[in-house]
């Protein structure tokens, strides 16, 4: 009995020591998130492509990483979060110039500028036509992949997008989830206790459900 109470005691000291360990693992490499930057490249095909390395961690984790209220909002939405991406964009569309169909035969040229929260246009009107030199339009992008609760007891796998400007609409939406196949089968050490006294060994053992 002695020496059974001392394998469970190492096993679970092993495994408490397994755990923190991927804790200050994850930790440290949340912490090199935090410090990373972004980085931009083109592509094959000649499009620009952002990378930064990303934060993992368990739910709870995430929610205390994220400083965004949009995106907090939108993980608590999901009872299994599997991806929580925020994404910063600001569209700047440089230098427009719209001729009229006829010359105005007198010269002119007006300033104009028009700032609002979710887009801003500066330009000049003149005989020739109307330039627009300068036409942003900000935006936040929240996007959450997981499972959803969609009714009583029932879940389903969704890809959601909130954005943050109510002028920019998704069109089109599609993502995959990746599932592992569960193994079945384990190979392991087994200790027990049987009528010749403790035994001990290494076994094989089938899975019928897990939790």
């Amino acid at each position: 009995i002695h020496f059974i109470v001392t394998v469970v005691l190492a096993v679970l000291l092993i495994h408490q020591w397994r755990e923190r360990k991927t804790e200050s693992k994850t930790y440290s490499s949340n912490m090199e998130v935090l410090n990373d930057s972004i980085t931009r490249y083109k592509n094959k095909e000649g499009l620009w492509v952002a990378e930064r390395k990303s934060f993992q961690g368990e739910k709870k984790q995430l929610e205390e990483l994220l400083e965004n209220s949009r995106l907090k909002k939108a993980v608590k939405g999901f009872k299994k979060p599997q991806a929580a991406v925020r994404i910063v964009t600001e569209t700047e569309i440089d230098t427009v110039f719209i001729s009229y169909p006829e010359t105005i035969d007198f010269d002119f040229e007006i300033p104009f500028i028009k700032e609002t929260k979710h887009y801003s246009v500066r330009g000049i009107a003149s005989n020739y036509g109307v330039n627009f030199y300068d036409v942003v339009i900000p935006n936040e992008q929240s996007i959450v992949v997981g499972k959803k609760k969609i009714g009583f007891l029932k879940y389903e796998y969704r890809a959601e997008v909130t954005n943050s400007n109510p002028l920019i609409q998704v069109t089109e939406l599609s993502s995959f989830n990746f599932k592992e196949s569960k193994k079945r089968f384990h190979v392991g050490p087994f200790i027990g206790v049987g009528l010749t006294g403790a035994t001990f060994g290494v076994g094989v053992s089938y899975s019928l459900f897990s939790f």
